[in-house]
């Protein structure tokens, strides 16, 4: 990768700027994230470094926690109880999927839907 350039004033700015404001007794702590760091310099390097945003993309992109996968599996359990056992795996992975992406309560998407005609063509 080409050299980082960059004035003191930058690096300055850059170090004391924070993305939450910091209570009155913590405003001399300069700390810096590690993800703000990584998108302060992939922001000053050239686009000849796409193997290592590739690299640092896939790392963020791990989850810190398991929290959100047993969200799913909750839900999923409330979905697939022993009366709808016979449900295929991609009713209830849709049905999951809307769950946890909708954000309609479920008056709001039924009102929805009775305006959506070809919605309902798909749906049948």
């Amino acid at each position: 990768c080409d050299k980082i350039e960059e004035t003191d004033e930058e690096c300055e700015e850059f170090i004391h700027k924070s993305s939450t404001p910091a209570p009155d007794h913590q405003q001399n702590n300069s700390r810096v994230r590690p993800d703000q760091l990584w998108a302060y310099f992939l922001s000053k390097i050239s686009p000849y470094c796409e193997e290592l945003k590739k690299l640092l993309c896939f790392v963020y992109s791990i989850p810190c926690s398991n929290a959100f996968t047993e969200g799913v599996f909750n839900h999923m359990k409330h979905a697939w109880t022993p009366s709808r056992n016979s449900m295929s795996i991609e009713a209830i992975a849709s049905e999951l999927k809307i769950r946890m992406n909708g954000k309609m309560n479920c008056d709001e998407f039924f009102s929805y839907v009775q305006n959506e005609r070809e919605l309902i063509q798909c749906a049948r």
